[in-house]
């Protein structure tokens, strides 16, 4: 039968009660081009791991905040992007297994400071053709405590493929 636990009152487990994400561009033409500022700031309240809402499954609030900067033509972009700009490391969310596992706590935290480059190219903006291709080149570093690694990232998609020197 297991322990019975009255959970009356306690908090869904993983759900923060309050969330914002804010965010700003500001366009400026530039002779033919367009040259785009944006920042956005993302903010989580504290929350439970579990639904036995012990403070040992307490996800302290976390916060993150990105800026980027692009230049673009009719079907072409550049794009300098920095994300989590404080280099914040926070807990953003984890769990606790089983005694049958040693009880252990997995712990999931926030990605290090990352900036980067994105090269895009979109032949489907131009008037005169016919849907084509689209391609991007993205190129990022994240640099923590004294490590270098380079990946080829989407920061849309958010895949990567790692190059560790």
């Amino acid at each position: 039968h297991g322990y019975q636990q009255n959970q009356k009152g306690n908090e869904i487990a993983g759900t923060a009660e309050l969330q914002f994400n804010v965010g700003l561009a500001y366009s400026i033409p530039v002779g033919g081009l367009n040259f785009t500022l944006a920042t956005n700031y993302y903010w989580q309240d504290d929350f439970y791991a579990s639904n036995f809402n012990n403070i040992s499954n307490l996800v302290e609030d976390w916060s993150m905040w990105n800026a980027s900067a692009r230049i673009s033509g009719e079907a072409w972009y550049a794009e300098a992007w920095v994300k989590n700009l404080e280099d914040n490391d926070n807990v953003t969310g984890h769990y606790l297994t089983s005694s049958v596992s040693a009880l252990f706590t997995n712990q999931f935290i926030l990605d290090p400071q990352t900036y980067g480059i994105t090269l895009g190219y979109d032949s489907k903006k131009n008037v005169n053709e016919k849907p084509g291709l689209s391609a991007g080149l993205f190129l990022c570093a994240a640099v923590k405590k004294n490590c270098l690694n380079l990946k080829g990232l989407d920061p849309v998609m958010g895949s990567t493929s790692e190059l560790s020197p």
